[in-house]
């Protein structure tokens, strides 16, 4: 592993614990954070950078059972060494829509990814946003989509 994560003991919650747990046997946990204060609902992966040196992953605007299944594509992807970078486009996880990631600066990330900051005990990762497009393929920030699609999808770092 290149970033420990905190041993699983005695003395965690059973939340903690299963965080742990999936990422020692599943190689991610999968966090769904609920719409609050302004903030859209967002998932992100704890567990990618420990196994495999790949920033962590969060993505905004997706239901529950949609952003589970596709942070669940991006493991599966890096079990067979697929690695996703700020400044990429990545066709095939999405049904026939194209996803981009964004780097996403450590202090910016911070805030959003709690677990991962506590199962690497405050060590550093690296974090990257995956960005939907609409379904005409326009992404947030070009002319002529929606507000509503960047509504849901605040952009953490810089894009195209």
């Amino acid at each position: 592993p290149h970033v420990a994560t905190r041993p699983i003991t005695d003395d965690l919650t059973d939340a903690g614990r299963e965080v742990l747990q999936n990422i020692a046997e599943h190689h991610v946990h999968v966090m769904n954070v609920t719409s609050e204060d302004g903030v859209p609902a967002f998932s992100y992966t704890v567990g990618l950078w420990h196994h495999f040196e790949q920033p962590e992953v969060i993505v905004f605007g997706l239901g529950v059972e949609a952003a589970d299944a596709l942070l669940h594509a991006v493991a599966e992807a890096c079990v067979r060494g697929v690695r996703f970078a700020g400044g990429e486009k990545h066709e095939g996880l999405l049904v026939d829509l194209a996803v981009r990631f964004l780097d996403v600066d450590a202090a910016v990330a911070a805030p959003y990814l709690g677990a991962a900051g506590w199962a690497y005990q405050d060590e550093p990762y690296g974090c990257v946003q995956l960005v939907w497009p609409d379904k005409e393929k326009r992404w947030p920030w070009q002319q002529g989509v929606r507000q509503g699609l960047r509504d849901v999808q605040p952009l953490l770092g810089p894009h195209p």
